[in-house]
């Protein structure tokens, strides 16, 4: 799951993990870093 909301990756990752869902979340910002082969930090 991918979203541009800094708020919305918080919500997701919360109600994924309450839900005992394996669901990944990610940041728009972070995917692009990615695939421009940039390393980005695990955020908790």
């Amino acid at each position: 799951l991918a979203t541009a909301c800094p708020w919305c990756v918080r919500a997701f990752r919360d109600a994924a993990s309450e839900s005992g869902i394996d669901l990944p979340v990610y940041d728009l910002i972070d995917l692009v870093a990615l695939a421009a082969g940039v390393s980005v930090p695990a955020s908790t």
